[in-house]
């Protein structure tokens, strides 16, 4: 039966083959077609048209708007890609900004791989231009808290996708900004601070770290290169990080190694802080500090136990060195409604007379005449160094100065404590052993005034060498006065001080053994001059 055997075998082993065949083209055909589609249809699509989706659907995560002002432009193969121009985010009511953050470009790839088995992997985002704006509000609200909008019956704002986002992994390859720019502005105390030409790349295997970026900043007119590195985030929210920054060329090195945390309470962190700096006076000049010689220069270096938040920063096992004078101690600020600080120091030495030098030098001999006798017309003077205090700041200063160099002579164990409250600086004590064997002690307040500081207290003043102390105020001049005389010394008074002199008032003096009552006044300029009666 050759007939029947043939067509058994066509229709088993053959046609089979055939039909497999013919399968495996139209799959082969289907996707082929899908590939078109996927490379060709997203051409065609208008995807500006999803604009209003999309904005939905941020604001029901941040409760803000999203305003896409340019085009949205998508394709999925070889790579899926997104690109959106011209965008930006509403800002909180009140806010001074209009927007909290914009960007002119947005660019994001995707890798396929990792999408199609449920993964987010960002092979590259870059964000263009971007601006954010952060503001703390004069109500104390703070625009980078956001807030979603309440759920609604039947569906919440932002649901149907929580246990999904806890279960997608999603890392970031490269993510790179470029001219970017950073606005913080405090309502409260008035401040506003820029950082611009942010340039720089952060890549990261989780939401949860570990972190590495760097790259570079401007702020305050200093260029800033940096890099941060950071571990995974911890079960107790906590992440270790490290970061390295080097002001302008060489201005100063500044390092940090610590954790930092993110919770809902706030942000806050705590480590080693470190900077040092070839010249103090460059910094200080680069940071737009006038006549910084007359404060500080050479080089310097600070190492303390640093802890902050977002309400304060407290320095403690603090030491600091420039030149050859060091200081140890602790300061802490708080800038809540109100900005406190609490400073306690102890400096080996200090030379005052290094730091009036330079500043003559700074600001030119020739005007140191005029400027010394400055005759309260009315104006404030240059120097009035109250009224560039804060507005709004309280402080508490314990300063132990161990030797001070002054007027050509040497003081040992000063010591100040001083309160500021209302731009009044109160003189709770001031003492030291001056030059001779003499002790002063003073107490008071220092208040702003419309021609310059003026001190209201009393001064105690007890001495065992008066001319010693005289010539070394250069008061009088003792050449004349016999060797024995002037040396038992002793002053209780009232004491009146400005820029341009003052008056001692209800006036207790012992010299030797005179004793005297009364009143005196003095003026300071090119040559000191004292009045009594």
């Amino acid at each position: 039966f050759p007939p029947r055997m043939a067509a058994a075998r066509f229709f088993g082993r053959d046609f089979g083959h055939w039909a497999m065949k013919k399968i495996l083209y139209g799959l082969i055909a289907l996707i082929a077609l899908v590939v078109i589609a996927a490379f060709v249809v997203p051409m065609f699509m208008d995807w500006n048209s999803y604009k209003p989706e999309i904005s939905e659907r941020i604001e029901g995560l941040t409760g803000r708007q999203l305003f896409i002002d340019g085009d949205i432009e998508i394709s999925l193969l070889p790579t899926p890609k997104l690109r959106i121009t011209d965008a930006r985010l509403s800002n909180l009511d009140g806010a001074q900004a209009a927007d909290m953050a914009r960007f002119q470009a947005l660019d994001l790839k995707l890798v396929l791989g990792a999408l199609l088995s449920g993964d987010v992997q960002v092979a590259s985002l870059k964000l263009i231009d971007p601006l954010i704006e952060m503001e703390r509000l004069a109500d104390g609200r703070e625009n980078w808290r956001f807030t979603p909008p309440p759920a609604e019956e039947g569906g919440a704002a932002g649901s149907g996708g929580a246990d999904e986002e806890e279960t997608t992994e999603v890392s970031l390859d490269s993510v790179s900004i470029r001219n970017g720019t950073l606005v913080y502005r405090d309502s409260v105390s008035g401040a506003v601070e820029y950082i611009q030409n942010l340039n720089g790349t952060l890549s990261a295997k989780s939401l949860e770290g570990p972190f590495r970026a760097e790259g570079s900043l401007e702020v305050r007119g200093i260029t800033t290169a940096f890099q941060l590195a950071s571990g995974r985030k911890r079960d107790d929210g906590h992440m270790p990080v490290s970061l390295k920054a080097e002001l302008g060329d060489g201005l100063a090195q500044v390092g940090f190694e610590g954790k930092l945390s993110m919770l809902e309470s706030g942000s806050e962190g705590s480590g080693t802080l470190r900077a040092t700096g070839a010249d103090l006076t460059a910094l200080l000049q680069s940071l737009g500090m006038a006549n910084p010689n007359a404060l500080a220069s050479g080089k310097f270096s600070i190492k303390s136990a640093a802890a902050f938040s977002e309400s304060g920063l407290k320095l403690d096992e603090l030491q600091i060195r420039l030149d050859e004078t060091q200081a140890t101690g602790a300061i802490a600020f708080t800038y809540n409604e109100f900005s406190n600080l609490d400073v306690a120091l102890t400096i080996n030495r200090f030379d005052l007379d290094r730091i009036t030098a330079n500043g003559i030098a700074e600001n030119g001999a020739g005007d140191t005449g005029e400027s010394a006798q400055n005759d309260g017309g009315g104006e404030s003077p240059d120097n009035d160094y109250l009224a560039m205090l804060p507005e709004g700041l309280s402080a508490s200063i314990d300063l132990d100065v161990q030797t001070l160099r002054y007027l050509g002579g040497v003081v040992h164990q000063a010591h100040a404590v001083l309160s500021l409250d209302e731009g009044v600086i109160t003189v709770q004590q001031a003492s030291a052993l001056l030059p001779g064997g003499s002790n002063v002690v003073i107490f008071g307040q220092l208040s702003p005034g419309d021609a310059g500081p003026h001190f209201d207290g009393q001064m105690e003043i007890v001495s065992d060498d008066a001319r010693a102390v005289i010539s070394w105020l250069d008061l009088l001049d003792v050449g004349d006065i016999p060797g024995d005389r002037l040396r038992r010394f002793s002053l209780t008074t009232a004491l009146y001080a400005d820029q341009n002199g003052g008056e001692l008032s209800a006036m207790e003096l012992r010299v030797d053994t005179s004793h005297l009552v009364g009143n005196a006044n003095f003026a300071l300029g090119a040559r000191n001059r004292l009045n009594a009666d």
